[in-house]
């Protein structure tokens, strides 16, 4: 990931998962909100897309991490903001948690990340159930990883806050079955999809907090 940001020669950074599609106002309604916050005078080094697991939801969300602050699991991010804490740590996470660390780094360095309310991104998690398996399998090695690198900064063992999710209310829900021609067809046969990876965190963490 680190090579396609470094490459990177525009002022902002859009990251996506490769089994997401936007909509076709999403990249131009994020842009223009970035521009505006930051025209205004705030510091602004990352804004987050609100996004919904395809077709399971209806309701699109955003995500808090530790500490409460808001994190970019599908967004843009200023480069400049990017290069100057040191870009993803991919040598401390296989796949799980770099978007949250990278984010955690930006806020430590005195930047806000917000949400865009009409920048919606569509996660079509069926592509292919073995690869999501194989990730999944490491998630608890990166979020063990995660808590470690944050824990007396954003993350206290004794009250832990791991953030929450912000869920957008009140907006249309839109079709997305021409966005994933095949994925619609996929879902219409109701092919089984695996666990939400969301569910999956929230169960487990919700088991050890207890």
């Amino acid at each position: 990931m680190n090579l396609g940001f470094k490459c990177a020669e525009g002022r902002y950074i859009c990251m996506i998962s490769d089994d997401s599609v936007v909509h076709p106002d999403t990249l131009a309604n994020g842009v223009r909100r970035f521009d505006r916050e930051v025209a205004s005078g705030r510091r602004l080094g990352a804004l987050a897309f609100y996004w919904r697991s395809w077709p399971e939801e209806t309701k699109y969300r955003a995500c808090a991490t530790l500490g409460n602050n808001v994190m970019v699991n599908h967004g843009l991010f200023l480069r400049d903001a990017v290069e100057q804490v040191g870009w993803i740590d991919d040598e401390r996470y296989d796949f799980y948690c770099a978007d949250g660390d990278l984010s955690l780094k930006i806020w430590r360095a005195g930047y806000e990340i917000i949400a865009c309310e009409d920048a919606l991104l569509e996660h079509f998690e069926r592509v292919d159930p073995n690869v999501r398996a194989q990730n999944l399998a490491g998630l608890g090695t990166d979020w063990t990883s995660y808590l470690d690198r944050w824990t007396g900064i954003y993350y206290d063992p004794a009250e832990p806050s791991i953030g929450e999710w912000s869920h957008l209310e009140g907006v249309p829900v839109r079709s997305a079955d021409h966005l994933f021609p095949r994925g619609a067809a996929r879902a219409a046969a109701r092919v089984p999809s695996p666990p939400s990876l969301l569910r999956r965190i929230g169960k487990r963490l919700t088991r050890n907090f207890r």
